[in-house]
């Protein structure tokens, strides 16, 4: 039980820290890397990525 409260009480942190940096950014809008045109730059490997963008093989799954 402990456990689960101290992961939630992380999660809701880093979520409250995220939002502050955005708001101190003062950005317009929030970019993601799907809205990258492939198209107009085709050297951009859109794999890797996307790869990325997921974690895929770069962070461990804890189970």
């Amino acid at each position: 039980m402990l456990q689960i409260l101290c992961q939630d009480e992380v999660t809701r942190r880093e979520t409250v820290a995220r939002e502050r940096r955005l708001r101190k950014a003062k950005s317009e809008q929030q970019a993601t890397w799907q809205g990258l045109d492939f198209d107009t730059s085709p050297k951009l490997p859109y794999a890797k990525i996307r790869d990325l963008a997921a974690c895929a093989g770069y962070i461990p799954v804890r189970a």
